[in-house]
Parts: structure tokens; sequence; C-alpha cells
């Protein structure tokens, strides 16, 4: 079977936007139950010269869809300073998780970051501290780049984080459906690995049926890196 471009998507089967004039990328994308497109990651803002969060819906065809947010786009700005979104998922009802990291300027360093939108983009204020979530880990460099949701919408979400020794180690967390941690889950909430005693980055993240998780990434065994695949069960013993 052979593919080719669905000139009638975009234009020629592309579709290119213009976040805020300087450089954006993408980083997840997801449909949902009518094929209407959402996709996120960070626009550069030339206020600061920061990045922040941004959503874009399309629909089927690829046109924006104007309803959503401000012209089809939604720009967040966490912290004041460099916001990187990496994953995002949709819940039953729509509504938008989006999961990344942002700059700590009161500790010089980037914590994990949830964001909960509506179905119109519109920040859910009930979530977190006004639709938000910010933790940090272990006061270091922080970086969230997978999440998940179970059957009860509960959150989790992958990263690293840094130990102070010049190295990282995978972190999972887990929130429950309002923004607040799981103080039942790991320990207060969260569970950091070891793998190598050097360098570990977690990148990706599923759930089996049985709410088993599955962890990948990389980890340095001290010449060059490997793949990583780390399990979990519920209590979280690997």
């Amino acid at each position: 079977m052979s593919y080719t471009l669905d000139s009638t998507f975009g234009s020629g089967g592309k579709v290119i936007t213009d976040i805020s004039g300087g450089n954006d990328s993408v980083k997840s994308m997801v449909l949902d139950s009518s094929n209407n497109i959402f996709v996120a990651g960070y626009g550069y803002i030339n206020v600061g010269n920061n990045n922040d969060f941004v959503v874009v819906k399309y629909d089927s065809t690829g046109t924006l869809d104007s309803t959503f947010g401000s012209g089809g786009k939604v720009i967040t700005d966490i912290s004041g300073g460099y916001d990187n979104a990496t994953s995002m998922v949709l819940d039953s009802n729509n509504n938008i998780f989006v999961a990344g990291y942002g700059y700590n300027s009161a500790i010089g360093n980037n914590d994990f970051v949830v964001v909960k939108y509506d179905m119109t983009g519109t920040i859910d204020s009930t979530f977190g501290s006004g639709g938000k979530v910010i933790t940090d880990i272990n006061g270091i460099y922080d970086k969230a780049y997978s999440m998940v949701l179970d059957s009860s919408n509960n959150i989790f979400v992958a990263g690293h984080a840094g130990t102070g020794t010049w190295s990282n180690d995978f972190v999972v967390v887990k929130y429950d459906m309002t923004g607040t941690i799981d103080t039942s889950f790991g320990s207060g909430g969260k569970v950091i690995t070891d793998i190598n005693g050097s360098d570990d980055f977690a990148y990706s993240m599923v759930l089996d049926s049985d709410n088993n998780i599955f962890v990948a990434g990389s980890g340095d065994n001290g010449s060059n890196y490997d793949f990583v695949v780390v399990k979990y069960t519920q209590v979280l013993n690997t």
C-alpha cells in the first residue's frame, strides 16, 4: 500500500501555522472523535525573549478552528520564562491536558508543569492553581516529556530530574483529576528511579489495562547511551 499527500487537506496536503513570528516548535498531537486536530508545543514570544505553551486546533480539513482560543490558538505563559509543552492528552469530555516544563526563576531551574483547558481552549481555573500545576522534583532541572490519563482521569507525568551530582534520574508523578498530587503514590506522589548511577532521561510512558506503568528513555552506561524501559506496578515496586 502506498500513500500520497492529500491535496484536500490544507494547501496541497500541508498546513503551516506561524504562532508568534519567532521560532515555533510542535511536540505533541492528538485527534478527537471527530478528527479535529490538536497540536501542542511552544512559541517564541518576543516579550523578555521567552517561550510559552501553545495549543492549536484545526478541523479535519486542516483549517484553523476560529472558535478555539483566539483565532484557533491558545498561548499560555507559565512562569514568565522559558516554557516548553511536550505532551498532550484529551479526556472523554475533550478537556485538554498539556504537560511540559517551565522555568522557575525563584530557584533558577525548570519544574514539571501540567495545564488543563476546556474544549474551547479556556483554562480550567478549578484545576490546580488557576488551571496550572507546577511541581518541583529535586530543586534542580526537572523536565516532563510524557503524560497519560487512566480510566479515572488520574494524571501520570514522566520525565527526568537532576540529582545535584551532574546526573538525571527517571521521574513519574501522579495527580488526581483536580491536579492535586496523589501522596499515596510513591513518595509524596513522586517516584524517582536511578538507572545506572549516571544520566538517565525518560521520554515516553504508557499504561496497560491493569494500570501498570511503562516508562522508556535512555541511560548512560559510562561510555554511551542505551535504550531503557522500566515497569512499575500500582504500588510502584520495580
